[in-house]
């Protein structure tokens, strides 16, 4: 194995190119005739690059002004280093194309046994000679370059030059279409263009998993909903420092009129009347946060937080007050709720998150409208001024008074969450809603972040509106709502419509809403994934696999110990997984290789992995059968030993481990996917499941 000491810097530029041209295309002639074209147009280019795996810090490619190349330049340190990033292949012209050359440059027998370079699909598959690109479609590409990490010889300083040149041609009958269901715009829903029918071919389903992370910054710990009598003493403890602080609540439901907040000095615990006051808030019903600063001396001070259920507090009235998801956070932005976990990110120790694995998924197949009018509660409809039913896609409307609004929605009580009706990603994609009454000309979209907190709306005096992500005004918006309004509606009128959403830049002919859902039951079967590496469900020459590349392994105790005082951990040993079957990680930063369900996340550095020579966690242990943990609190070898019982080692395989499936309730729900015909009539293909999942398929045209 090469030294550490003595690696050498590479640096490398890459090029990743399109070459387009007509071919196939002839010209018929016919004497004393007219000759006639329609108006085609040729346009494939790269579009939207999106990094993966930068372990060298190198910018982020770029694509030219013509769009037919892309460009980037990185320098490796060490063998081990990745730079990955994926690229869209767009033709967004009105021929299908093929891929008729891969012609590359730079990679050859003196570098190929340092070096790496590949582009493959999103999925992992090969490029081939005749994938065709249909019309109006993209495909995802994936650009990986890695200075390998068990390399027997080191690169030579200074710049070597890549190029990989895809050229495209007009699709012959030869050509090979695939359609890849891989997340596209990050929101697991996929359009179906220039729909076939046919049957599902090399269908294959991806693992995935989730770990909810949360900041810290909030400083009760108290439980998402809290009730208490007269008054509750929540916090008491010095952890204050100077500056502004916000207290925020969702709701308040209370005996008394108001609730009150005493934040001070008590040197007495058990007496309330002990209490030096610094800061001292009334919180009514429509006080939903307010900001304090503290000095230097006042947050030294502060040992105490008292909230009281009347402002009254000293009469000790019986009074019950109950707070929901509140809040003392630093800072005056306005900030979503996230319960307690030690006042440090979470997953920590102490306050660990659970790993959730898919388990369970849904295929769920519709048509251009994919606005559900019985979304929620059985068509139960929330409006303003009036009331609405939904029967068969119709909606009727009965108004109450003038500025009439509806939602889909969850109940007519709360305006927030519940009056924001069906919410759909927004991506990178543009959408038509259209309201059939001509009558519903004040209409909006309300868009919305990644954790649902609202954004702001357009409105549209049209029954029929077009919008995208560049509506939207930020960046930030990550999925919308619609509302839709009648600025003069007449008490007791009656009014009928239906509701189109689809997507494009143009309003087409109503459809009504229509799905096909698929569960797949994947019972005691977890599909896991690890950074790059996915368990996944194939078909594959009559038969239907499950390919493993994420094991685990459970703590029992049993475990042969070693304690290292100097730093308190413990590393046990892994010898029942031969060290040459885990897949090693390349470095502290990247998402792990190897990951607990009790004291590692995916978000955070202190990623405790199977070591072997001098990793950069900066310890090292002769046998690459440890596995080391580590804790502050831990004293002891018993504690650690103890606390770490349990605990679910999730490793990656060096060799990915395959088996047929042989579950028969599984094997059918597979096989009615496949042999149906999923595409006559279909426009959106995803999965609805416990966590979003990934699919791939080709499909063959009949």
């Amino acid at each position: 194995m090469i030294n550490r000491k003595y690696l050498k810097l590479i640096s490398i530029a890459l090029i990743l190119i399109i070459s387009i041209g007509f071919a196939y295309l002839t010209s018929s002639l016919i004497i004393n005739g007219i000759i006639g074209y329609k108006g085609n147009s040729w346009n494939i280019y790269f579009d939207n690059i999106s990094m993966i795996k930068n372990d060298v810090g190198g910018a982020k490619p770029t694509i030219n002004n013509s769009k037919d190349t892309v460009n980037f330049s990185i320098t490796f340190s060490e063998p081990g280093e990745t730079f990955k990033f994926s690229v869209d292949v767009v033709n967004e012209g009105t021929i299908d194309a093929m891929l008729s050359e891969i012609l590359t440059t730079g990679i050859n027998s003196s570098n190929s046994s340092y070096l790496s370079y590949t582009v493959k699909y999103y999925d992992d598959t090969e490029l081939s000679l005749n994938d065709g690109i249909k019309a109006g479609t993209k495909t995802r590409l994936n650009v990986e370059v890695n200075y390998k990490y068990d390399t027997e010889v080191l690169a030579p300083v200074g710049n070597q030059d890549f190029s990989i040149k895809l050229t495209y041609v007009q699709a012959g009958d030869n050509a090979t279409f695939k359609n890849t269901l891989i997340n596209p715009d990050n929101n697991n829903v996929f359009t179906l263009n220039n729909a076939k029918s046919n049957s599902l071919n090399n269908l294959k389903i991806y693992g995935n998993n989730e770990q909810t992370t949360y900041e810290g910054y909030n400083l009760l710990n108290l439980p998402s909903s809290y009730s208490f009598t007269q008054f509750s003493r929540i916090f008491f403890d010095n952890t204050f420092t100077a500056g502004h602080y916000t207290f925020s609540y969702s709701s308040r439901v209370s005996d008394a009129g108001s609730s009150l907040i005493v934040i001070g000095n008590n040197t007495d615990p058990n007496n309330a009347n002990s209490m030096e006051y610094i800061i001292t808030r009334q919180i009514s019903s429509s006080t939903k946060s307010f900001t304090f600063t503290l000095t230097e001396e006042q947050a030294s001070k502060v040992n105490a937080i008292y909230l009281y259920a009347s402002s009254d507090w000293l009469s000790g009235a019986d009074v019950t007050t109950t707070f929901n998801d509140v809040m003392i956070y630093k800072g005056t932005d306005s900030k979503s709720y996230e319960p307690y976990v030690g006042g440090e990110p979470s997953p920590n120790p102490d306050y660990p998150q659970e790993i959730n694995a898919v388990t369970n998924s849904n295929l769920v197949i519709t048509g251009k409208n994919i606005y559900n009018p019985n979304y929620r509660n059985n068509g139960v409809i929330a409006a303003t001024r009036g009331h609405a039913t939904v029967e068969n896609g119709v909606f009727t409307f009965n108004a109450t008074g003038s500025d009439f609004y509806i939602w889909l929605a969850e109940s007519s009580t709360s305006f927030s969450a519940a009056r924001r009706g069906q919410v759909f990603p927004l991506g990178n994609r543009t959408y038509t809603a259209t309201i059939s009454n001509p009558l519903f000309t004040k209409n909006y979209v309300s868009f919305f972040d990644e954790d649902m907190n609202p954004l702001g709306f357009k409105s549209f005096n049209s029954n029929s509106f077009t919008f995208n992500q560049e509506t939207a005004g930020s960046d930030k918006a990550k999925y919308f709502a619609l509302r839709f309004g009648y600025a003069n509606s007449v008490d007791g009128e009656t009014y009928t419509a239906t509701i189109q959403l689809e997507e494009g830049d143009t309003a087409t002919e109503y459809e009504p809403y229509y799905e096909h859902s698929y569960p797949i039951t994947l019972g005691n079967v977890e599909l896991n994934r690890i950074g790059d590496y996915r368990d996944s469900i194939y078909y594959e020459d009559g038969d239907w696999y499950l390919e493993k590349k994420i094991g685990n392994y459970t703590i029992t105790g049993s475990e042969t110990y070693e304690w290292y005082s100097e730093c308190p951990r413990i590393c046990f040993n892994f010898g029942n997984i031969p060290p040459n079957n885990v897949l090693y990680p390349s470095n502290t930063t990247d998402m792990p290789y190897l990951m607990s369900n009790k004291f590692v996340t995916v978000t955070i550095n202190d990623i405790h992995y199977v070591t072997y020579e001098n990793r950069k966690n900066g310890f090292t242990l002769s046998n690459n059968n440890y596995i080391s943990f580590r804790r502050k609190k831990w004293t002891d070898k018993a504690t650690a030993v103890s606390e770490s019982t349990g605990t679910i080692i999730y490793y990656v395989y060096r060799n990915s481990i395959k088996e047929k499936i042989t579950d028969s309730t599984l094997l059918s729900q597979l096989e009615a996917i496949r042999s149906s015909n999923l595409f006559e009539g279909i426009n959106h293909i995803y999965f609805n499941s416990n966590i979003g999942t990934d699919i791939s398929f080709d499909y063959i045209e009949e």
